[in-house]
């Protein structure tokens, strides 16, 4: 396979992203700048060791260059850092200590490293075959389903392996990844652990790692790195669910016009569903990228087993092993989305009204013992997905701020299993805002914990929600996302009338 553009050149993605990727290091390439006195051309000797065959690209911290082992008679790619600046130069040597630890099929090889004589420094490693998947991809445009997989699964491996060694990538992105074709298919390697972390390692690592400094490439960073946050094995896992999302959809999950854009929609958008992307693909996909990608990093995978298993079983044709949580719909927007969220609350409850279907009866969290009370009332009695027990808070500002807490309490609880109290609470929100995506939340929470009628009475209220034309402040949909919503809603509603035999 051949890249659609020559080295260097911005491509489809990389307008977005700022990379356009070398050809063995994975290490990104912004433009190819005039030669520097102190770089090496082709002949050039590195260490008493290395000559210089070509230079591959500049990356953000270093240089690239094919080089020929002498010693070992074989080929290498040398990166090297311009000089030692302080944290990019820590992070340059903690690369060769994390990487050379690591000895798996789907990560490469770390040979050598030190310091030449004028401070700089540089690092051996395998110079893997093929072209980058960032390559592939724009060359290609989205992938097949079942090859997006495949290649995600080996990259899962991969990572899984380098959590296991207490070792975090925090830039996995097609550019990092490439991608090999051996008689047995194609081979994925994991490149570059230049803004590695290590999770158990000394002081020294944790002050060069933990000074609030965002780094990663926005198009795939986890929302909590994105806010320079602590981060830990899960910031892989969103950065793995996002290059997924690309595979199979040929686009980024963020796409935007500049890096600070792209990282406002990682902290606050929700990326447009897969199959809405690209009708075709199936469900189970879109759920392990929704899980992956999940803003809370409490609700996504919580390891690289898990996700691997789940990528495995969608090969398999086997059920999942783990189900995605409802989808976060709550982010931090601006104060131009707080006043529309206040409007658009009474603007959805008056929607609710004019279409004729059963009204709230008030709008407030109810106390523990009504709670109590609902859960263990019999399904028979006529369940009510809209009922409120106390009345509703005196202001829009404080429902908006109670149903936010009730929601977010929600979905911890969901995340634990507790699908009774996360139903229960989802109900309270949508007392206090009357969003219908949280009815949704409530039927699946409700479903899981195999009360079906209750589920199945949820269901009837989205669905006639959504049939009225009421939409959530946060989801602004477009027809062609309300249409499928609705479409789902209406199939789950069919499959739970069966269960119940209603």
């Amino acid at each position: 396979m051949t890249a659609s553009s020559p080295p260097g050149s911005p491509g489809a993605r990389g307008a977005v992203a700022g990379d356009a990727p070398t050809e063995a290091s994975g290490d990104e390439v912004a433009s190819w700048p005039a030669p520097r006195a102190d770089e090496l051309r082709a002949g050039d000797e590195l260490a008493g060791r290395y000559r210089v065959v070509r230079a591959l690209g500049q990356g953000a911290h270093g240089r690239v260059y094919e080089m020929e082992d002498r010693e070992l008679g074989r080929r290498v790619a040398v990166k090297l850092l311009g000089g030692q600046r302080g944290g990019v130069a820590a992070r340059f040597r903690r690369e060769a200590r994390l990487a050379a630890a690591l000895t798996h099929e789907h990560v490469a090889a770390v040979y050598d490293a030190g310091a030449l004589d004028d401070g700089r420094l540089f690092i051996a490693m395998e110079l893997c075959p093929g072209e980058s998947l960032a390559r592939v991809l724009d060359a290609e445009g989205a992938l097949d389903e079942r090859r997006a997989v495949r290649l995600a699964l080996q990259i899962a491996r991969g990572l899984g392996a380098a959590h296991a060694r207490g070792i975090i990538h925090r830039d996995v992105k097609p550019a990092n990844l490439m991608v090999a074709t051996r008689p047995d298919g194609e081979h994925v390697k994991i490149v570059d652990f230049g803004v590695s972390k290590q999770l158990a390692g000394d002081a020294r690592d944790a002050v060069t790692t933990a000074d609030g400094a965002v780094i990663g490439s926005p198009a795939y960073m986890a929302p909590e790195q994105a806010r320079g946050d602590e981060v830990d094995h899960r910031a892989d896992v969103y950065a793995l669910g996002a290059v997924l999302y690309e595979l199979v959809t040929g686009r980024l999950p963020h796409p935007a016009a500049s890096p600070m854009a792209v990282l406002a929609r990682v902290l606050s958008d929700e990326p447009t569903p897969p199959r809405v992307v690209r009708p075709g693909l199936s469900a189970d996909v879109e759920a392990i990228i929704a899980r992956a990608m999940a803003k809370d990093r409490a609700a996504r995978y919580p390891d690289m087993a898990t996700f691997a298993a789940d990528l495995a079983a969608l090969l398999a044709g086997e059920a999942l092993a783990a189900t995605a949580p409802p989808r976060r719909r709550r982010a931090t927007r601006g104060v131009v989305v707080i006043a529309a969220l206040l409007a658009a609350s009474v603007a959805v409850t008056l929607a609710l009204n004019r279409g004729g279907r059963a009204r709230r009866d008030g709008a407030a969290a109810v106390g523990e013992d009504a709670a109590t009370a609902i859960a263990t009332a019999p399904d028979a009695a006529g369940y009510d997905p809209l009922r409120c027990d106390t009345p509703p808070a005196a202001t829009a500002e404080e429902r908006k701020r109670l149903g936010g807490e009730l929601y977010d309490r929600a979905t911890a609880a969901y995340t634990a299993d507790d699908f009774e109290r996360a139903a229960l609470d989802f109900q309270r929100a949508h007392c206090e805002v009357a969003w219908p995506s949280m009815l949704g939340d409530q039927a699946q929470a409700w479903a899981r914990a195999r009360r079906y009628d209750r589920a199945l009475a949820a269901i009837e209220a989205y669905v006639a929600a959504l049939e009225d034309g009421a939409g959530d402040p946060l989801d602004q949909f477009e027809p062609a996302e309300r249409a499928r919503k609705l479409a789902q809603a209406r199939a789950r509603r069919e499959e739970l009338r069966a269960l119940t035999g209603r």
